[in-house]
């Protein structure tokens, strides 16, 4: 492990092109620039091919296309050469829903109950204990009378069925009707087979709405994995740990902290198993990737070290904008009908549709879980209205999720959900008190009931808002062409008061639009630190002296 401070990090994005090799190959030149740490793309297995890596497949081993093991402990030997330490991107929220995932393929073969089960956030009561996989080109029957679907003894775990490029397992124990021979040349006895599993192939825009496992965001290919779980966990950082422990690793950054069931509980085992695995006491790095409003901070008893910095590329984007332009701009777009005047509010149209289109499963997931606590609570409810409720008041948040957990409601969560509750165009009252845990839902043992509701509905928040406001609102305002990459435009919205910020005595800019709060202390004297020591000022200068 370097001992090196944190000053700046130089980000690689390896693939099979660019693997371990090349990267040890530059490590010495981004030495020069000042840098203190390489910060590495995903280095586990992913699928074949993968150009990110954030598709893995199995957390245990490190990736053979990048180079193996081997060439990783080549790659540190470089770098720490170079006086460089290193940072990974670990991927604890999801993994690849793919053959290739002996976890996935386990959970497909074995079923509820199983040892797999524990890995994967799946609803087996939505669709009778099975998961539903949309993959199919067209309807089942086309695809089973058209022989698409064939069946394989040569996948290297018996036999399997196979559909063009997926690959899928057959259960041991399907009875005795269902035999795989006669489905080898039978059409409806393959149809029967297929019947007996613990998953069901249908066509993918069916599926689509009928999905039932926690998908990252939009995309079925991703599977949610349970990290509150203490198995999976160890099981998914163990190799974490271990690079830790032989000197490799000097911190990690997560990607998507808000997709977790409970983000402070994985983070204090994080810290607990960064800490024991530390060699001689040394402490690694934990950055996380989150986006916060202008008016948030990460909560204060989270255990890390500050964000991966989208707050603070935000604030450097504002430093660039004339709020005359934008203002004209944004009038200009709006009365040619490409832009909105309010974008606050295109914003909420744009969640509100995201959530009834591209995360419906999830929508229709956590409605069940809602109507199964109102009438546990004895609360009336009406089915339509309270989906209609949780679409508004989802939409109406307005941060990425809020952070309830065991302890109850903080002050801010209570009430941003106010807020939320404020500017919802539906009565929102008993699906509000849900939410924050409060009424008829704040004694047990109706409150463990509503506690997962709300860690349900905090899953589903975070992905309604980054696809409605970055891949949606952002685009369809030509306004806010200027800042649409990701992450950068949730805070740059509001930041438009200057402000003198310094770090460390050292001068951030001398029109620094926001103060900077706690987390991105961290992130933004690196920043500056790698900056100055590139320019013409010299560490430690004051403002104005440079």
């Amino acid at each position: 492990m370097s001992e090196r401070t944190p000053i700046a990090t130089y980000r690689l994005q390896l693939t099979p092109d660019f693997g371990f090799d090349a990267a040890a190959d530059i490590a010495e030149l981004v030495g020069r620039l000042g840098i203190s740490h390489l910060y590495l793309s995903p280095i586990f297995e992913a699928r074949p091919g993968s150009t990110h890596g954030y598709d893995q497949t199995d957390p245990t081993q490190i990736r053979e296309e990048l180079g193996g093991e081997a060439g990783f402990e080549k790659l540190v030997h470089t770098a720490h050469a170079a006086g460089l330490g290193i940072v990974l991107d670990i991927v604890p929220n999801h993994m690849a829903a793919a053959h290739d995932n002996p976890w996935w393929f386990g959970l497909l073969r074995h079923g509820p109950g199983s040892e797999e089960d524990r890995f994967f956030d799946v609803d087996w009561s939505s669709a009778e204990n099975k998961v539903v996989l949309p993959v199919l080109g067209a309807p089942f029957d086309e695809v089973v009378a058209r022989g698409e679907i064939t069946m394989e003894s040569t996948c290297g775990r018996g036999r399997c069925i196979r559909y063009f490029d997926h690959v899928f397992p057959l259960r041991e124990d399907v009875e005795d009707n269902c035999t795989a021979e006669s489905a080898a040349t039978d059409p409806d006895a393959l149809a029967r087979l297929l019947g007996c599993q613990h998953y069901r192939l249908v066509f993918w825009r069916d599926g689509l709405q009928s999905v039932n496992y926690r998908r990252f965001f939009d995309i079925s290919d991703l599977a949610g994995v349970r990290a509150e779980d203490e198995l999976v966990f160890e099981r998914m950082h163990a190799k974490v740990f271990e690079l830790v422990r032989r000197g490799w690793l000097d911190g990690v950054r997560l990607d998507h902290i808000d997709g977790l069931r409970d983000p402070l509980q994985y983070l204090r085992r994080l810290r607990t198993g960064l800490d024991d695995a530390a060699i001689d006491g040394a402490r690694s790095i934990i950055l996380v990737e989150k986006i916060l409003a202008s008016d948030e901070s990460l909560p204060m008893d989270w255990p890390v070290d500050g964000t991966s910095g989208y707050e603070f590329l935000a604030a450097s984007v504002a430093l660039m904008m004339n709020d005359h332009g934008i203002r004209a701009l944004r009038g200009h777009a709006a009365r040619r009908g490409s832009g909105a005047e309010d974008f606050a509010r295109l914003a909420i149209d744009c969640k509100r549709e995201v959530a009834e289109k591209l995360l419906a499963p999830e929508l229709a997931r956590l409605c069940r879980a809602a109507e199964r606590c109102m009438s546990l609570a004895a609360v009336p409810y009406e089915r339509d209205a309270l989906r209609a409720s949780l679409i508004d008041l989802s939409s109406c948040l307005g941060v990425y999720r809020t952070f309830v957990d065991d302890t109850g409601v903080g002050q801010g969560d209570s009430s941003r959900l106010r807020e939320a509750a404020s500017r919802a165009q539906q009565h929102s009252g008993p699906l509000a008190d849900l939410l924050s845990l409060s009424g008829l839902f704040g004694h047990d043992p109706i409150r463990t009931v509503a506690l997962d509701v709300v860690r349900l509905w905090q899953q589903f928040t975070g992905p309604l808002a980054a696809k409605g406001i970055e891949d949606t609102a952002l685009y369809r305002d030509a306004g806010s062409a200027r800042r649409a990459a990701v992450r950068a435009a949730v805070v740059a919205q509001r930041h438009r008061h200057a402000r003198c910020q310094t770090v460390g005595g050292c001068a951030i800019s001398a029109c620094c639009p926001v103060p900077l709060p706690r987390h991105m202390e961290h992130t933004a004297g690196c920043l500056f630190r790698a900056a100055v020591r590139v320019g013409s000022c010299r560490l430690g200068d004051r403002a104005g002296s440079c």
